[in-house]
């Protein structure tokens, strides 16, 4: 949360020079490894939701939703709106960074 909200600070403020831009790469770099360990942690609980629905199909035919499948989907929700959230500051980071070192 904090390099988020750091990195987004930097964003409003510009990069308006060689340490801005030096740090916005450092917090670029970060994301991209944030972004990793999401996916990783997507993927994981993705297949809990598959084994838990092998192993129960009944319940999932029946449309039936118990807490552990309630709380895998909800958790998976939440990862994938991290995720959205960090590539959509990178994506603006590097937007910004190749306008300024397109300017040089």
């Amino acid at each position: 949360a904090a390099l988020l909200s750091g990195l987004r600070l930097l964003l409003k403020n510009g990069l308006v020079d060689d340490s801005s831009r030096k740090k916005a790469i450092k917090g670029l770099n970060q994301l991209k490894e944030i972004r990793i360990l999401l996916l990783a942690k997507l993927e994981s609980k993705l297949r809990e939701v598959n084994n838990w629905i092998e192993n129960n199909p009944e319940k999932h035919e029946k449309g039936t939703y118990n807490t552990k499948r309630r709380n895998l989907l909800i958790t998976g929700q939440k990862i994938a709106d991290e995720l959205t959230a960090i590539e959509d500051l990178e994506a603006t980071i590097t937007e910004l960074l190749n306008k300024t070192f397109d300017k040089a």
